[in-house]
């Protein structure tokens, strides 16, 4: 049945979980799924911030989130960063209203970091009451990004040599403490670092298929700490 789901609506989730770990792709898999069970015209994902749905009055609120809302149904209206809803009441209760009036044709997914999406949420019962389900991002460990460079580099034909397997480990293992680290996209912008060195390292040299194909540990980009030493060179 069309809206079997939710009481008459799909089911607005909240994801939780740092960055990086496929929120992103599961709301978009899960809107191709409402579609393919007829609970979504046509499941498509529209991604926003707070910071576009905040406007310099009432009546800003309102176009904002009228308009992210039109782009949005029939499909999946996914607000990253949710937790910072909690600057804007006004883009909350506007929300909250579009969600009440407008449920049965879009699924609002709202993601977060754990322990801030959970102080606003506590602050904004009416608001939590509309999500029905929450679901839990964990980040991979040291050993699944490594799995997840390779995959990268196997899918562009691309082989690891075992210096650079070991690097890598100990690349992310020091790369959780920034705080810009985001897993799965801290990997691939690892990756595209990488394929760029080599390229320019074998640049003009004349080297056969085999070469061309091999990443290696020299190839990976400069740390933190290997640029400030350069910079003294």
């Amino acid at each position: 049945a069309r809206h079997g789901v939710g009481g008459g609506r799909p089911l607005h989730l909240i994801f939780l979980g740092p960055s990086g770990t496929g929120k992103t792709t599961v709301a978009g898999l899960l809107g191709g799924i409402y579609a393919a069970l007829g609970l979504l015209d046509s499941g498509h994902v529209v991604a926003c911030r707070p910071v576009h749905l905040a406007g310099r009055d009432q009546l800003d609120v309102e176009r904002r989130v009228a308009g992210m809302v039109e782009q949005a149904l029939g499909g999946v209206l996914l607000v990253q960063e949710a937790h910072l809803l909690d600057r804007v009441p006004a883009v909350v209760n506007e929300l909250l209203r579009a969600m009440r009036r407008r449920g049965r044709r879009l699924m609002v997914v709202c993601s977060g970091l754990a322990p801030e999406m959970e102080g606003f949420l506590a602050g904004n019962p009416a608001f939590r009451d509309e999500f029905q389900r929450t679901l839990e991002f964990e980040g991979m460990g040291d050993r699944d990004l490594v799995r997840l460079f390779q995959s990268y580099a196997e899918r562009d034909l691309y082989t690891l040599d075992e210096e650079l397997r070991v690097e890598l480990m100990s690349r992310f293992e020091r790369l959780r403490g920034d705080p810009g680290f985001a897993f799965a996209r801290t990997v691939r912008a690892l990756f595209e670092q990488t394929v760029a060195r080599q390229a320019a390292r074998l640049a003009g040299a004349d080297v056969n298929a085999a070469t061309v194909a091999r990443l290696t540990a020299r190839d990976l980009p400069e740390s933190p700490l290997e640029q400030m030493m350069g910079d003294f060179r």
